[in-house]
């Protein structure tokens, strides 16, 4: 490789590790995509000149890993640990690439290992959720979610997210016995079911106290709120969005929404005629398509409204 090339493929190599260690990788492209190429080409120039540096070795096995070759990537992996990596760090990539093999109980065994270690290693704790997760065990899995969440310093939304979801997954369906048959108790499906959004909130609001307010997380929580009919405290986590971007039109109609489902109809009036308002302020370029049904539907909801003389359109 030429001296320019390879400063190249060093370029796609940084780049290429970082966006997979950020999830923005199109994995979907695989080993045919050159850039993938270049990048590993680049590695093996590296290891080349250097190797003794497990930090490389690490760089390749993200790169084996994006193509899907789980045998290289443990190999590549193994050798990081061999040459002093942390080991914790390994063991967590080492579970991570056999639970992509296919492998969970093998994934399971190894990222114990660093929990053994470290109770609290938010990434073999989150490793281990998915893990158990995949393998249906849904109550532990929802537990190590929760318990990641709670131990990293800067969860990412997505994770956040992932947990949650597994918080509404943590209980099978509940049965009785009735006449030597399993009935569906659905009296004891509900209470789960809230307990389980309960959790799942807990959840969301553990991480935003360390990341602020996520809209992503805080939407999904109001529709939570929303499940469970408890509409103040879904106003409230929209106040707290509109806090920050008080012109959000959406947020202020779905503000209108709940308002409404509580039967304030004058304060949900206004937030309508706000959301509205805004609306009509932006030039008609400006104006997506969802906004623009925005405000279709909150002129209905405002010539519906129990006031509104007959034709009147506001």
């Amino acid at each position: 490789m030429h001296r320019c090339n390879r400063a190249t493929g060093h370029r796609i190599l940084a780049m290429a590790v970082a966006l997979a260690l950020a999830g923005l990788w199109p994995t979907s492209l695989g080993w045919a995509h050159p850039d993938i190429s270049e990048a590993e080409d680049a590695a093996a120039h590296a290891i080349e000149e250097s190797p003794d540096d497990p930090a490389l070795y690490v760089h390749r096995a993200t790169l084996e890993r994006m193509r899907h070759d789980w045998d290289a990537a443990a190999a590549s992996y193994t050798k990081a640990l061999e040459l002093g990596a942390d080991r914790d760090r390994i063991d967590v990539s080492l579970a991570s690439v056999l639970l992509e093999a296919g492998l969970p109980k093998t994934a399971l065994v190894r990222v114990e290992l660093a929990l053994g270690r470290d109770q609290d290693n938010g990434a073999a704790r989150l490793t281990r959720a998915r893990i158990l997760s995949r393998s249906s065990r849904h109550a532990d899995a929802a537990a190590d979610y929760a318990r990641a969440v709670a131990v990293l310093k800067h969860p990412e939304p997505g994770v956040v997210l992932e947990a949650m979801n597994a918080q509404l997954l943590r209980s099978t369906q509940d049965a009785v016995a009735t006449d030597g048959e399993m009935i569906a108790d659905s009296n004891a499906q509900a209470d789960t079911r809230e307990e389980n959004i309960v959790s799942a909130l807990a959840v969301a609001d553990s991480a935003m106290r360390k990341l602020s307010i996520i809209p992503s997380i805080q939407e999904r929580a109001i529709e939570l709120e929303t499940e469970l009919e408890r509409y103040d405290a879904a106003v409230a986590r929209i106040d707290s969005m509109l806090a920050r971007a008080p012109r959000h039109e959406v947020w202020i109609a779905q503000r209108g929404d709940l308002l409404t489902a509580q039967g304030k109809q004058e304060e949900a009036v206004q937030s309508y005629e706000r959301a509205l308002a805004l609306i009509n302020e932006r030039p008609a370029g400006r104006r997506s398509s969802r906004i623009s049904l925005l405000a279709t539907t909150l002129r209905k909801k405002l010539d519906n409204r129990p006031d509104s003389e007959m034709g009147e359109n506001p």
